[in-house]
């Protein structure tokens, strides 16, 4: 790979559009400007229509939708410092050592009726 000065990479990143994947991780979003915008049109033409029409539900938002959609479903976590990591992978090493305790109980078991 390789190496670029800092200078050349912010003069090409400064030059990239907000619907760049750069500038959308930039301004911490996965929906083009474009997309949201027509979103929003959309989401105003059916708020128009539902309230000259006076009947059923307020329509949901698309736009609303969209942005919701972005927030991430994993169960990935962060850390803000070293010491809340090491504990956090003490606790998961103590479960996992106490599932494996378990199971060699249950397999001493099995074996033992076994015979």
């Amino acid at each position: 790979m390789n190496s670029v000065p800092i200078e050349t990479l912010a003069t090409l990143t400064a030059g990239l559009g907000p619907d760049s994947r750069v500038g959308m991780k930039i301004n911490k979003t996965t929906v083009k400007p474009d997309t949201l915008l027509l979103a929003e049109i959309l989401d105003s033409v059916n708020l128009l229509i539902w309230s000259l029409a006076g009947k059923g539900r307020r329509p949901e938002s698309v736009a609303a939708t969209l942005i919701q959609s972005e927030k991430p479903k994993s169960g990935i976590k962060g850390f803000k410092t070293g010491s809340g990591l090491l504990k956090e992978r003490e606790k998961i090493v103590k479960r996992i050592n106490s599932n494996e305790k378990k199971k060699g109980a249950q397999n001493a078991k099995k074996s033992a009726t076994e015979v």
